[in-house]
């Protein structure tokens, strides 16, 4: 009975390795048609005859296996004879070959909690992916085999152990398996302890600091008796801060910048010390005030076109897990080619808009604040208010993910995730973070694989196009004409960076493409257009002429009322056109081939989809604030999205964390299709927003009601 028991193990781990050589494939119906399944069943005799050990003992592997590793095994053998349940459990966790092989089932991952529940001091989960070559990419491509051994085995070990048999499986074939003879594990890594930093108690205290402060800062709001020094009526000249509209979508669509009125009214005087005003800045009733309140010179119907787009980031993001998420990946694939899957893939447009946005509130503001004041303003001040505004937030979610989120996650994902970038993704948050804080993380490193949190280059876009943004506002305000002509020049510049560059190498314009020019300078791992300034900032500079047009024209008319109608009609027919053209354009030709579309197409595509897709959106915004939108701008100033587009920032930095969060606690792959995405969005979406609102609450809104109460003083 045990015998019989070890020779079903014995064919059972042979009928993976057989199967695994299938599925390394690129055409996985191709492999299998091709390959020798007579083979498989001759495969099985021998293993009867116990020959099998005599081939393992035999490999020069077996000899390289460490001598703890090669006692504990033979003592796990030991107790699978005698049916302990520890080592019935052990062999139980390992990876087993599943179903829908064909539709990319290639993650076998086996029992991971069954596997430390032995004994997690003395076992060892590891991931081992299977595969006939050591380059990264056909590593990525690979099957993932979970194996639960003694913890004296190593990764060495385990990889050397795993190639013995496969050795052993090849030499037992009574008929040749060509890809057993190039299949070897290629990589392994194990399950590791991870110690608590300093780095987890600090950010751990900061959360801490500011739920205290908040707390007191409410108590200090329901007894206001208590902050008040002194009292008395009095006739004088007192200075009041002017709101005008936040210069960055992602934070909100309005705030207080600093403008001074002089105002001559008589008053009772409550003189508060600067210290209680600060605290009473982290109030939890103020901060839920500043979170669902109208807010002066707001623009409402920018709020519903700031959650509009953040969602679509967030499907975006969701569908972008790619491949290794999903059990049936080749569905997944075949998903994305569709006519609705476009509108997925051209997701990363809605960073497009957050751009354009922020270039028309951005010039409508400091133009505005140049034309009061005289042509005078704080520079300095500018550019130091914007890194505050964006990067307290910033800096917490970096310390959270380098520190805090490697103790709530475990499982398999982590370990494939691991693989597939060749390191482990915390390592170079603690090597590069000091790109993230000077928002140049989209530059340095060159390899885009090893960015530190690689959602956040188009924060440092952001950045960086903000330092030119006073001088060319400041152009304007001195002669439009040159200002102008500035900004169509610099737009002139990115359309030409963009065909350059593609012209170069013919970079893919779709999933699933390749490079049209492969040469020695070609780099896979760098980004060449996705996230630099030079070939982003088109719609940011778009926006900035339509935020110049909205100072100096606020109202603004038709020259020709009988034809006002035809003009409306005629733009928003030209306006979806073009928006349907850029999301559903490559729909037809590009997912043809890997290298469908030639030259000319890739070349045009890349310098006009942006701009097209950029005037499209500027038209929406121009109807709205004209007055030719209708029924559209009813439903974008819907006052639900107003305390959402609050939340924009925070959405912004926080969603894929909750994504990733979410998938690497996973034990299985994901099965693919419409019901499960859609339940999928909808959870996140709760997710992001409750994670959102919280540190909302916590940092952000105060932390901005704080600049506003030091202001004042």
């Amino acid at each position: 009975m045990q015998n019989q028991f070890s020779i079903r193990l014995t064919v059972f781990v042979g009928i993976i390795f057989c199967q695994s050589s299938c599925a390394v494939e690129t055409s996985l119906e191709k492999s299998l048609s091709s390959f020798p399944i007579a083979a498989i069943q001759n495969l099985l005799d021998p293993l009867h005859d116990g020959s099998f050990l005599n081939f393992t003992n035999d490999s020069p592997d077996i000899r390289r296996v460490s001598e703890p590793c090669l006692f504990d095994l033979v003592q796990l053998g030991k107790d699978l004879r005698a049916r302990k349940s520890s080592a019935v459990q052990m062999i139980d966790s390992f990876g087993k070959v599943p179903s829908g092989l064909i539709r990319g089932h290639l993650q076998w991952f086996g029992a991971y909690d069954e596997c430390l529940a032995v004994n997690k001091s003395s076992v060892n989960y590891c991931l081992t992916r299977l595969g006939s070559s050591d380059d990264l990419t056909a590593i990525q491509r690979s099957p993932a085999l979970g194996t639960c051994l003694p913890r004296t085995c190593g990764s060495n070990d385990i990889e050397l152990i795993v190639n013995v048999l496969i050795e052993a499986i090849a030499k037992l074939a009574k008929q040749s398996i060509p890809e057993l003879d190039t299949l070897r594990s290629r990589s392994t890594v194990c399950e590791l302890d991870n110690p608590w930093e300093g780095g987890a108690f600090l950010i751990m205290a900061v959360i801490a600091i500011f739920a205290v402060i908040c707390t007191f800062g409410s108590i200090l709001e329901c007894c206001p008796g208590v902050t008040r020094i002194g009292h008395a009526r009095r006739r004088s000249t007192f200075t009041r801060i002017v709101e005008d509209m936040e210069d960055d979508p992602l934070l909100t669509t309005t705030t207080e910048n600093g403008e001074t009125v002089k105002i001559d009214i008589e008053e009772e005087v409550v003189e508060e010390p600067l210290a209680f005003r600060a605290f009473q800045s982290f109030s939890f009733g103020a901060s839920w005030r500043f979170f669902t309140d109208e807010r002066p010179n707001e623009i409402p119907y920018l709020n519903g076109m700031l959650v509009a787009s953040v969602w679509w980031v967030l499907i975006g993001k969701e569908f972008s897990l790619g491949e290794l998420v999903y059990e049936n990946a080749y569905d997944y694939f075949d998903g994305m080619k569709t006519f609705l899957g476009q509108l997925i893939v051209s997701s990363y447009l809605a960073g497009d808009t957050f751009l354009l946005i922020s270039g028309l509130v951005l010039t409508y503001t400091i133009l505005g604040r140049l034309e009061r004041n005289g042509g005078r303003l704080n520079w300095a001040w500018l550019y130091i208010r914007r890194y505050l505004r964006l990067t307290p937030m910033y800096a917490v979610l970096l310390l959270g993910f380098v520190f805090l989120v490697p103790h709530v996650v475990d499982g398999p994902f982590p370990l494939l995730v691991g693989q597939d970038i060749g390191r482990n993704p915390i390592l170079f948050c603690k090597q590069y973070w000091w790109t993230n804080m000077l928002y140049i993380n989209n530059f340095v490193p060159l390899d885009t694989t090893q960015q530190c949190m690689d959602w956040t280059p188009f924060l440092a876009i952001e950045m960086q196009l903000f330092l030119i943004t006073p001088p060319l506002v400041f152009l304007l305000y001195k002669c439009s004409k040159v200002g102008l002509a500035a900004i169509v020049s610099l737009i002139a510049g990115c359309l030409v960076a963009n065909a350059v560059i593609e012209a170069q190498w013919g970079l893919p314009i779709a999933m699933f493409q390749v490079p049209l020019k492969h040469n020695d300078t070609y780099d896979p791992t760098f980004d060449y257009v996705g996230n630099k300034p030079y070939t982003r900032a088109t719609p940011y500079l778009i926006g900035m002429m339509l935020g110049f047009l909205f100072l100096k024209k606020p109202v603004w008319q038709f020259p020709y009322p009988k034809f006002d109608i035809v003009f409306n009609i005629g733009c928003w027919i030209s306006s979806c056109i073009v928006a349907n053209k850029v999301i559903f354009g490559l729909y037809d030709e590009a997912y043809n081939s890997p290298t469908a579309v030639n030259m000319l197409g890739r070349v045009s595509w890349q310098m006009l989809s942006r701009l097209g897709y950029s005037a499209s959106i500027s038209w929406v915004i121009f109807a709205c604030n004209y007055g030719y939108a209708g029924p559209i701008r009813d439903i974008l100033e819907w006052k639900v999205w107003r305390p959402l587009s609050h939340l924009t920032y925070m959405v912004y930095l926080f969603h894929p964390l909750t994504l990733q969060l979410w998938l690497v606690t996973q034990r299985d792959p994901f099965y693919f299709n419409l019901i499960n995405m859609t339940s999928f969005f909808f959870a996140q979406l709760i997710s992001v927003y409750t994670i959102s609102f919280i540190f909302g609450i916590l940092i952000e809104f105060p932390l901005l009601r704080l600049e506003r109460a030091i202001m004042r003083f």
